[in-house]
């Protein structure tokens, strides 16, 4: 299941191309990665870099946020990045404006593109699983988590083609409703890899994101994805929110793909 022949790469997969060899590479890299998602979508992003560019890229994160309330009034503070909330501005970002809000993202890209990682990102149509799995309507969501997490870990394994096999990753998601799904959806993916991509992966954890800032950047990244798909359902191919095209200027970026229907269709058979 999920073999990389079997996948359909949408548009996005164009969009977000392949990273390039000659990336510096360490021996041992973090894969941290929230979910965004509604009825029609769900999609996992995320970055994939080592101990000294986590470190980097964390310690400017909690700078940024502590920046932003010194400069706040007190009903403007926060406690960090949450992407859904701060589009809204709701809670804790409802006394925000437009202003402060696309200050405060560009700051968060320019600490993520200085890190120089490199991201992941998944997709599945919801709407096209429930054609195709009746059975599992109820539960969609919590099996496209699975499916778009399996397809993360190939699209972190085919980054890493042409690598020396040293060159381990340790998986970290935001603890959630679906932690057994999620644990369980990357032991049956690493299952169906090559047992030497698979022994590149050493583990899966669940955190929080007030105990872990990596998964703030995550959030920036899968919220991102998510709204792109849209724009593409839309046939808007053209425009790119700021943010992703700040993104897009990376020379490696890492890798993203999308199950549709005849992907599922394909899955179901197997």
């Amino acid at each position: 299941m999920c073999a990389q022949s079997q996948l359909e790469i949408s548009e996005l997969a164009a969009i977000l191309h392949s990273g390039k060899p000659g990336l510096r590479i360490m021996s041992a890299f973090k894969f941290k990665f929230d979910e965004s998602y509604d009825a029609d979508w769900m999609t996992i992003g995320g970055w994939v870099g080592e101990q000294s560019q986590w470190e980097q890229l964390e310690s400017g994160w909690k700078q940024c946020i502590a920046e932003q309330n010194a400069r706040h009034r007190p009903d403007q503070k926060i406690d960090g990045f949450h992407a859904t909330l701060l589009n809204g501005y709701h809670d804790p970002f409802h006394n925000w404006n437009e202003m402060m809000s696309r200050e405060f993202t560009a700051a968060l890209v320019n600490i993520v593109l200085a890190s120089k990682m490199m991201f992941i990102a998944s997709a599945v149509d919801l709407r096209s699983f429930r054609r195709v799995n009746p059975e599992f309507a109820d539960e969609a969501q919590k099996w496209c988590y699975g499916l778009a997490i399996r397809q993360g870990i190939i699209n972190v394994s085919n980054v890493f083609q042409g690598y020396p096999s040293e060159h381990h990753v340790a998986i970290v998601f935001e603890s959630g409703n679906w932690n057994a799904h999620a644990i369980e959806s990357y032991d049956l993916q690493l299952r169906e890899l090559h047992p030497v991509q698979a022994e590149r992966f050493e583990s899966i954890t669940k955190k929080e994101k007030k105990d872990c800032i990596g998964l703030q950047a995550a959030d920036l990244i899968a919220f991102e994805t998510f709204k792109r798909i849209g724009l593409l359902e839309q046939k808007n191919n053209t425009y790119l929110r700021w943010a992703l095209s700040q993104f897009l200027r990376k020379e490696a970026l890492g890798e993203s793909s999308l199950l549709g229907e005849e992907a599922l269709i394909t899955l179901r058979g197997n």
